[in-house]
């Protein structure tokens, strides 16, 4: 049976918006401008006074570096977000051409030394 009130995903996303605008120092208008959406939805979003769209719930993730079913999971951890860069990072590694990748394997084992 469901509760009476505001669906428990919008808490969820209001929360994780905070926590990571505080961890960025962002304020809603930063993260407005990243996200490309009005302050005003943004705000709207992180009072929870209406539901985020699936397209603005993708575009507040992305401004994030996250994707939009990450910002619904109670609560986005850091290691999440970790786990999101290190996969850009090794993507960005099978991207690139053999003498970049032996300039990175030379560093990463230079540092792994110490």
């Amino acid at each position: 049976m469901l509760k009476k009130g505001r669906p428990q995903t919008r808490k969820v996303l209001a929360n994780n918006l905070r926590r990571l605008m505080v961890d960025r120092n962002w304020t809603q208008a930063e993260l407005a401008e990243r996200a490309g959406i009005a302050q005003k939805t943004v705000s709207q979003v992180i009072n929870e006074a209406s539901a985020a769209s699936i397209e603005t719930a993708e575009a507040l993730a992305k401004a994030f570096g996250l994707e939009a079913w990450q910002m619904l999971m109670p609560p986005v951890s850091t290691e999440l977000e970790k786990a999101q860069e290190m996969a850009t990072l090794i993507k960005q590694v099978r991207n690139s051409n053999d003498s970049d990748r032996e300039v990175i394997v030379n560093l990463v084992e230079r540092m792994t030394r110490k």
